[in-house]
């Protein structure tokens, strides 16, 4: 463990006294983390076969749900851990429209719209 002791010398200096004091702190906080889930889907528009590329921060087990543009669940997919991959989806039986694939790994979700030809 590194000391953390910080040794100075407060003098007639008035740059240490005042409102013009000095501050110290620690170190600068970590970079921000990446999103939890990052997905695309492809092709788009979509005529049979949605594929969906995703990646999570890290292995989990994930859902794939799609819904009608007003919320109505149409097919619900349970799949293992994973932290990265391609899952193809079988939307032939869509009528033509726009829909949302859920993405949904642990307590994280992602929507993405797509349109059915």
């Amino acid at each position: 463990m590194e000391d953390s002791s910080y040794a100075f010398e407060i003098g007639t200096d008035t740059t240490t006294s005042g409102e013009r004091r000095f501050e110290i702190t620690g170190p600068p906080p970590p970079p921000r983390q990446e999103d939890p889930i990052v997905a695309s889907v492809t092709p788009n528009p979509v005529l049979g076969q949605l594929g969906i590329r995703f990646s999570f921060r890290e292995p989990l087990s994930y859902q794939i749900s799609i819904h009608s543009i007003d919320g109505t669940l149409l097919l619900n997919k349970t799949f293992a851990t994973s932290k990265n991959g391609f899952v193809s989806i079988d939307v032939l039986q869509l009528k033509a429209g726009a829909y949302v694939a859920v993405i949904k790994a642990g307590k994280n979700y992602l929507l993405k719209q797509f349109i059915k030809l």
